[in-house]
């Protein structure tokens, strides 16, 4: 979505998907980080997410030819309808029978018709089809791509003026191509004992799978201007003393995770949200599930507040996650109490 300027994204990733729940998820998860639409059917009738979708080349290889097949789905689907025009010749078949189609949707009233692009150099043909339409006089014909796209694909199609309108993404979204696993540590902050929960931690040579001890929460700084500055992870008990102190805009001290020196101190922000809130307690919801537009919208501003430099896909700002005094002090107390 970022990519792509916040152009029209359509998860086209269902086939690829690992396995019937994963794609459904899939499509729940792209829709609420900005996608536009799902080609995944269930996903509508289960989530509510805008259906779209083209046809397939098997749809076009099943008749005489390629205009008969192009007529046949505008018969079905007039509004709305993207012809494929890939699948023989996209400059010398595809595109004009799909333009003698768009023109005679256009004369019956019909809106929202283009055509789509599945394969080859998707910046020479999207400048050549848009010159084809626009002197066919179907200039409002829209242009949808696919063919294995990913952001640094959209990415530089974007900074070529590419005149495509709408990006289908499919394996790379719901797979996560390269970063199909996320490389997290999921361990025991916390245990009971006489009632009382005592801070633990799992220690390890690797700093970056040693895990912060205790009940935690964290807190999201921003600037005058709604930017997120830096956040900042702390332990519950902290809670009141921490929202005290950013009552009155006092300086606070963020200390790296792994790096004892490292550390700074945040004197200008204007506010501070706590970002973990309770949504169970024994077992029962304490609040209405929210709608997944809701959900989208949050994640929307939440992107928004990022400064651009740490959303660029080449050498990205780091944005700084910390900890606090008091989180740093039990860490290194647990540290100190294992390898003494």
């Amino acid at each position: 979505v970022e990519a792509s300027h916040h152009g029209s994204i359509m998860e086209f990733g269902l086939r690829r998907a690992h396995g019937p729940n994963g794609a459904l998820y899939a499509s729940r998860a792209a829709y609420i980080g900005g996608a536009s639409a799902s080609s995944n059917v269930e996903a509508g009738y289960v989530f509510g997410i805008p259906i779209r979708g083209t046809m397939a080349h098997s749809w076009i290889m099943s008749y005489p030819d390629e205009l008969a097949a192009f007529r046949a789905y505008a018969h079905l689907y007039p509004e709305n309808c993207t012809l494929l025009v890939d699948t023989y010749n996209t400059l010398e078949s595809g595109i004009p029978n799909a333009i003698i189609v768009l023109k005679e949707l256009k004369a019956a009233g019909r809106k929202g018709f283009g055509i789509r692009l599945d394969s080859g150099d998707l910046d020479f043909l999207s400048k050549k089809a848009r010159k084809m339409l626009d002197q066919s006089g179907v200039s409002e014909a829209s242009i949808t791509v696919s063919n294995e796209l990913d952001e640094y694909i959209i990415d530089h199609l974007v900074h070529e003026n590419v005149p495509i309108d709408k990006w289908g993404v499919g394996t790379r979204m719901v797979t996560g191509g390269d970063d199909a696993a996320l490389s997290g540590v999921y361990k025991l902050a916390a245990k009971q004992s006489n009632g009382e929960l005592l801070a633990t931690m799992k220690l390890t040579n690797n700093p970056e799978k040693m895990s912060n001890p205790g009940i935690k929460n964290t807190a999201r700084f921003y600037d005058k201007y709604g930017q997120a500055l830096a956040d900042l992870v702390f332990l519950e008990s902290e809670k009141e003393a921490l929202g005290k102190s950013i009552q009155n805009h006092n300086p606070i001290l963020f200390h790296h995770p792994q790096i004892d020196y490292a550390q700074f101190i945040l004197k200008h922000y204007t506010q501070a949200d706590i970002l973990l809130q309770p949504v169970m307690q024994n077992g029962i919801r304490l609040q209405e599930k929210s709608p997944l537009h809701i959900l989208q919208k949050r994640c929307e501003s939440s992107l928004k507040s990022l400064d651009s430099t740490s959303k660029r896909l080449l050498n990205p700002h780091i944005y700084k996650v910390s900890i606090s005094s008091d989180l740093k002090a039990i860490k290194k107390d647990l540290i100190k109490s294992r390898t003494h």
